[in-house]
């Protein structure tokens, strides 16, 4: 197979123009093992790139290898053998002497199915996450399935919300647009040079940040990506924050003070203001969907308002103070601007958004636990006016979001796809954000059938809180490939072992179908009011 002829700048022309030459270095010629083929990919070249470490992994049994680093659980099917290669693109000293570069790790496995995977970080980056592609895979990773994956740091090396590399041009850039490109070009060299053969497809899968690079994918890269699965995108980050200042504004407001005068957030709200909280959303909006279980699917459907929950007189355990009430309905309700324009979406009140048991940092009310985000906001006033202002003249900002361009015909004309999925009880980004911009995705592409969108009740940022298991890359594949568009995904959960459910694409939701196993997927049909 002749390597796809892709129109890219710097690296990515040079990449393939050195494949196209036939560039290998002799030892990989003459490699008579996969072990030899593995190890011989040091030599191969690449302007531009160093190949750090290149050696075979050994397949690994279920229940051995991580999910990721911040998690305990282990990934339950087996992972191929496979060739690890390790490198890094564009080596250079920046600003203070800080050495950067984009570094990258790509799993390259022995029984490839021809298929390439980019995939998504998480926050900052500034590490390289193992190169196996779980997000959204249903528990199977694209490893496991036969995919090259490749992961990526975007350039710069620290915690996963530290931004010192942002005081730095090219790192900033890196991060913000060239690094998704750079280290997709750089993987599919080395993939075609280790196969002998170009991938036939290349996909993106990904979550929060990694959503956003992969709207980046379709957006800056449309000859490059055929699909994209993007999970509760970072897509404008600047409006989501104020959202979140302007919730705690709403809270801190209400809140006790210390000696100090300062607000303490977390007594804003008691345990058992929480639960009441939930339990009342629970019984107006859980039955939308034909059933009592702990799950609100229709979610466009549920007009809650906690002023049902107000007092009468002084506040009592059963009840909530005009206080809190008016601070939820303000905080849900998400900011708007002095001429009443709204700047961020509503978020819902989902029940897994509402009671969030203590020590649980994925929290939209005010939370004892430490946030990864830093330290609790105190403010008392916001003036979002001069947030906004303040976010549209972010030079940085304004790199990094994705929300603005709807132009996908260039994507969409080769055929790519793109799936959204997004937790209804994400405490950081509203469900209903991504929503709307998949509906201002059709509208801009007319006559194209080139989106879905998948909320998923009860799961917060990116997973944990219900059923969060779901095969979007399997759907996405199918749709690339084969012309199948995916309707109903089932999802289940070790959360909730014995039960699945089918997700469906918006404007549709689950529906009781009034008999059979209330636990089963096969119970449930996709509907809309």
């Amino acid at each position: 197979m002749s390597v796809k002829r892709i129109r890219m700048p710097g690296l990515m022309a040079a990449a393939t123009a050195a494949l196209m030459a036939g560039a290998s270095a002799p030892a990989f010629a003459q490699a008579e093992n996969a072990a030899q083929r593995c190890e011989a990919l040091t030599g191969f070249s690449l302007p531009g790139v160093e190949i750090t470490s290149a050696k075979m992994i050994p397949a690994a049994p279920p229940g051995t290898v991580p999910v990721s680093s911040f998690s305990d659980e282990k990934i339950g099917v087996p992972l191929p053998e496979h060739c690890r290669v390790e490198g890094v693109i564009d080596r250079r000293k920046g600003v203070g002497g800080t050495e950067y570069g984009i570094g990258f790790a790509l799993a390259l496995p022995s029984d490839w199915n021809g298929r390439f995977l980019y995939q998504g970080g998480g926050g900052l980056n500034g590490s390289i996450g193992e190169p196996i592609g779980i997000m959204a895979a249903g528990g199977r990773p694209a490893l496991a399935r036969g995919f090259a994956v490749i992961a990526t740091d975007s350039g710069h090396k620290g915690a996963v919300f530290d931004d010192a590399f942002m005081k730095d041009q090219q790192a900033a850039l890196d991060f913000a647009w060239h690094s998704v490109g750079k280290t997709t070009a750089t993987g599919r060299a080395i993939t075609t040079e280790y196969y002998g053969t170009a991938p036939h497809h290349t996909y993106s899968a990904g979550c929060s940040t990694g959503g956003r690079e992969g709207m980046l994918a379709a957006q800056a890269y449309p000859l490059m990506f055929d699909g994209v699965v993007a999970g509760a995108p970072a897509m404008r980050t600047g409006y989501s924050n104020i959202a979140l200042s302007h919730a705690a504004v709403a809270f801190n407001r209400i809140a006790p003070r210390d000696e100090q005068g300062r607000p303490i957030p977390t007594q804003a709200f008691s345990a058992a203001d929480r639960k009441l909280l939930a339990a009342a959303a629970a019984r107006q909006c859980d039955a939308l969907d034909g059933l009592k279980d702990g799950m609100i699917f229709n979610l466009r459907g549920c007009s809650f308002d906690p002023a049902v929950l107000q007092c009468k007189a002084d506040k009592q355990a059963d009840c909530l103070s005009a206080e809190q009430v008016t601070a939820l309905q303000a905080a849900f309700a998400g900011p708007s601007d002095s001429r009443g324009r709204p700047v961020y979406a509503r978020f819902p009140f989902d029940i897994g958004l509402l009671d969030v048991p203590p020590g649980n940092p994925m929290s939209f009310l005010p939370t004892d636990a430490p946030s990864p985000l830093g330290p609790p906001d105190l403010s008392l006033a916001i003036d979002v006016d001069a947030e906004v202002e303040r976010v549209r003249n972010d030079d940085l900002q304004n790199l990094t979001d994705t929300a603005n361009w709807l132009n996908l015909s260039t994507f969409y004309g080769r055929g790519g796809r793109i799936i959204f999925y997004h937790g209804a009880s994400d405490p950081w980004f509203s469900t209903f954000d991504t929503e709307d911009h998949e509906r201002r995705l059709k509208a801009a592409n007319p006559g194209v059938d080139g989106s879905r969108f998948y909320n998923v009740p009860n799961m917060s940022h990116c997973g944990g809180g219900g059923l969060d298991r779901f095969d979007m890359l399997g759907a996405l594949v199918d749709w690339v490939e084969k012309g199948v568009a995916p309707e109903a995904i089932v999802a289940t959960g070790p959360a909730m072992p014995k039960r699945s459910r089918p997700l469906c694409p918006a404007p549709l939701y689950a529906h009781y179908r009034g008999k059979g196993d209330p636990e089963l997927a096969s119970s449930f049909a996709c509907r809309s009011d």
